[in-house]
């Protein structure tokens, strides 16, 4: 779909920083970059957040890809715990995909799907501790009461303990939550109690409640494995860096994504597949079991690990602390480009980069506005970096996802999209792919919504600009004509005056007056009076470009302000004015003419001709043309 010669995959993922999900999308990347495929990944940061409207904003990434348009496309619906977006998810994914869909790790009735053999993998495990460790005595810790994984892994222990007429006794079995904040309370159930009674191994659903388990023993005197054995499942990240490190089933990302993708072609290849597929899996046999002895390169080895991580997640935080206070300062987009290199210097692992913002109206500030669901038809890049250069930002049609010149390299392209956002208000996405398809993290996660909080503050600063702008013309501007009031006249003439003096230029000056106000009033009406008001300055308004300034300083009193004017100038002024006053005469619309009086010059500030004597001289001009008229009139 990216109109670069390449089939393009999708994969539909949540809290993509999590240790899982970062796996599985880093080797997606590669994957499919291996494979020649384009590859988009929609990703959202949603985890236990409790904000409906910072979950709303975040969810709105589900309704940018064009789902019709995708040769193939694989969701984690297990990874979206915000129940509400998971539905969303398989609901646009069953209702506008037309090609294969696999799911990972959750079987759903329309797609094809890849899990884990749960139950093969749990036997291996208690298998390992009875005909391994020769244990007998073995406790089982299960994950959320219903979860699936937890059914299927709890219903393994039974049976396996079972087979070799080993007993469940009461207190066995514990029913934990899938996740590390509930240590103590698993150290109780099992272990506070007399040691007699203890098992002599805890068989975890999950390597989160492992660690949890193991953390509370080292906390509380209790040596793992030399008094109590414990494993877990998943092998997660920090498995191999914990204390003691955790004998767990490692569950193959790579083979579930190779599957996954060998399950689209053999679909698209019009081949028939399964269903329900498994991905391989394996005990990995460390220290907590007692396989292993924990010896001291194990330990450096570990620390390191965790340090290094500790230094990159430190480092990102230490620069986005010092970018978000450089991003109070932006004002509007056209200065983002610095401010923005500054976020993007702390992700030097981004090779390409398009921040998108949805495009309205037709002003030049176009992505202002933020909307509240989907994305507009149009987007904008108003910061673009391919291959880590700076590349023109242009628009383009939101259903191509990036602009064409993010095709130009001639191979497949993998890039992951993230929804830009203040709470529930999307200003857009921002497109990113990585040197060697790198994964991104919390810091990633950090450096996205500070640019959405960068947004909604551009927007808040015009909208008070404009607040404060149109308070001003309330305060200088009269509300009859819209023309400037005196207020608003003697503040725009002093700064053309002290303008013209520090340039030493020329201005005009112009002073107007109806002749027969009072005769109007007095023979139709105030209400005419005030519709011959409303006509001077509308003869005004159409013959007045950018460089003059006009006011109505009272009744009937006009003046009117030009910088740099040459007497040419003022003579054509005057002229077009009368003209178009004639014609407004000749209408028909009403029943009376109206006459102007002027008086008018060029004007060259020096110390002797202050603003105020300029004025005096202009209105002695008016005045003799006015005392003209009269005599005229007579």
């Amino acid at each position: 779909m990216f109109d670069n010669g390449y089939k393009t995959l999708a994969l539909m993922i949540s809290g993509v920083s999590g240790i899982f999900q970062r796996e599985l999308s880093q080797y997606f990347q590669q994957y499919a970059k291996k494979k020649g495929y384009n590859l988009a990944v929609f990703s959202s940061f949603i985890g236990y957040e409790t904000n409906r409207e910072y979950l709303k904003g975040e969810s709105n990434i589900v309704n940018l890809p064009p789902y019709e348009r995708f040769d193939g496309l694989v969701v984690v619906p297990d990874t979206f715990r915000d129940r509400t977006l998971r539905e969303s998810v398989l609901k646009n994914i069953s209702e506008r995909c037309t090609c294969p869909v696999v799911s990972i790790r959750s079987d759903k009735e329309d797609f094809y799907s890849v899990n884990t053999d749960n139950d093969l993998a749990m036997e291996g495990m208690i298998k390992h501790f009875i005909e391994d460790h020769h244990m007998k005595k073995i406790a089982f810790l299960s994950g959320t009461k219903g979860h699936p994984d937890a059914v299927v892994r709890l219903e393994c222990y039974k049976r396996v303990m079972k087979q070799y007429n080993l007993p469940v006794e009461e207190g066995m079995i514990y029913h934990g939550n899938f996740w590390d904040d509930l240590g103590e309370e698993y150290f109780d159930y099992f272990l506070e109690k007399d040691r007699k009674d203890w098992p002599e191994a805890i068989v975890c659903a999950n390597d989160y409640m492992a660690i949890a388990l193991c953390n509370e023993c080292l906390k509380r005197g209790v040596s793992v494995p030399e008094d109590l054995a414990v494993s877990g499942f998943d092998n997660i990240y920090m498995s191999e860096t914990c204390y003691p490190p955790l004998t767990t089933i490692g569950v193959s990302t790579k083979g579930m994504v190779e599957m996954a993708v060998s399950i689209i072609e053999d679909v698209n290849a019009g081949k028939d597949v399964p269903k329900k597929s498994f991905a391989p899996t394996e005990i990995i046999r460390r220290n907590s079991c007692g396989c292993k002895v924990l010896t001291v390169k194990n330990l450096i080895d570990s620390v390191s690990t965790v340090r290094k991580e500790y230094d990159d997640v430190y480092s990102g935080l230490y620069q986005n602390t010092y970018t978000s206070v450089d991003l109070e300062r932006m004002s509007d987009y056209e200065n983002m480009r610095s401010h923005m290199d500054v976020l993007y210097s702390g992700n030097s692992k981004i090779k390409d980069l398009y921040i998108c913002t949805c495009e309205k109206g037709n002003d030049g500030d176009k992505c202002i506005t933020p909307v509240k669901e989907g994305y507009t038809d149009t987007m904008r890049s108003i910061y673009s970096i391919r291959n880590r250069q700076y590349v023109d930002n242009v628009s383009f049609d939101t259903k191509n996802l990036i602009p064409k010149d993010a095709l130009e390299s001639g191979e497949s392209v993998q890039f992951t999209f993230s929804a830009l956002h203040y709470l529930d208000a999307t200003y857009g996405y921002v497109a990113h792919a990585y040197i060697d398809n790198v994964c991104h993290s919390r810091v990633f996660h950090n450096w996205v919504v500070m640019v959405g909080n960068a947004m909604e503050s551009i927007r808040v600063k015009k909208e008070l600009s404009s607040s404060v702008a149109r308070l001003n013309d309330l305060y200088i501007k009269e509300s009859m004509t819209n023309l400037y009031n005196r207020r608003g006249f003697e503040q725009i003439s002093l700064e053309i005056y002290k303008k013209a003096l520090d340039n030493d230029k020329e201005f005009a000056l112009i002073e107007m007056d109806m002749d027969n106000l009072k005769k109007i009033n007095d023979t139709y009406g105030h209400a005419a009076g005030d519709e011959a008001i409303e006509t001077i300055a509308k003869v005004l308004k159409s013959v007045s470009g950018s460089r003059e300034v006009c006011s109505r300083v009272g009744g009937d009193e006009f003046w009117i302000i030009a910088y740099d004017y040459t007497a040419r100038q003022l003579e054509d002024y005057i002229s077009r004015f009368y003209e178009n006053l004639d014609a407004e005469n000749q209408s028909g619309q009403r029943i009376y003419d109206i006459s102007m009086s002027y008086g008018g010059m060029i004007c060259r500030p020096t110390s002797e001709y202050t603003m105020d004597k300029l004025m005096s001289i202009v209105d002695a001009r008016m005045y003799k043309n006015k005392q003209e008229h009269k005599a005229r009139a007579r």
